[in-house]
């Protein structure tokens, strides 16, 4: 006797209503894809760079630019020819403190993935000349002996290029120090140890000669 056939039923059911996978539109009301599109409103505009401000300022003054950038596509590559000493990229910008004195002439090309470029220029004028001016707390200062002085700013701006700084008749104990990264900065600290009233005097000089000073007085009791 012929044995009858098992049958499996393995969960595919055929019915006469056309075939539908799950997330594409049936064929009755297909649509045309696109696959794997990604342009954007952005990347189908041509690449454009409008240029940073124009810098008017005295040397060593702090600045940041950057240029607007539009279109393209992008990550975009951002660079800077004829920045004066002082400024740096930064970015798709650029900071720093201006130490060179004159008329600069800056170009700032961006080119995008696809490698387009545009290119704008810029001009940054660092005035010469300028005094060093320093801006410090009102004095005068009381102290009691054994009081913390904690960190008291010191700040100064204008001159040129690089300073030195001299202190003469600080209260002993109290220290000045200069901060390197930037310098328009410092501050005193210590704890006071002595009885009396002194009449510091700090002088910052730059690279051109200029001077400022600051000559506060301290009263320790």
């Amino acid at each position: 006797m012929r044995t009858p056939r098992r049958m499996i039923r393995l969960g595919l059911t055929v019915a006469s209503a056309a075939l539908a996978v799950v997330g594409f539109t049936p064929a009755a009301h297909a649509t045309t894809l696109t696959a794997a599109d990604t342009t954007t409103d952005a990347q189908a505009v041509a690449l454009s760079v409008t240029k940073p401000s124009d810098v008017l300022d005295a040397i060593d003054t702090w600045q940041y630019g950057a240029p607007a950038i539009r279109g393209g596509q992008k990550p975009y590559q951002v660079a800077y020819t004829g920045l004066p000493a002082g400024l740096t990229k930064s970015g798709t910008g650029f900071k720093g403190y201006i130490t060179s004195a004159g008329v600069h002439h800056v170009d700032v090309t961006v080119t995008d993935s696809a490698g387009a470029t545009a290119t704008v220029g810029f001009t940054v004028t660092a005035l010469t000349d300028q005094p060093v001016r320093i801006s410090s707390p009102p004095d005068p200062f009381d102290f009691g002996v054994g009081d913390v002085c904690q960190e008291m700013d010191i700040d100064f701006s204008g001159g040129t290029g690089t300073y030195t700084y001299a202190w003469k008749g600080l209260p002993p104990s109290l220290t000045y120090h200069p901060i390197t990264a930037t310098p328009f900065l410092g501050y005193l600290s210590g704890t006071l140890t002595r009885a009396g009233t002194y009449h510091p005097i700090l002088t910052i000089t730059d690279t051109q000669g200029h001077t400022g000073t600051w000559k506060p007085t301290f009263f320790v009791t």
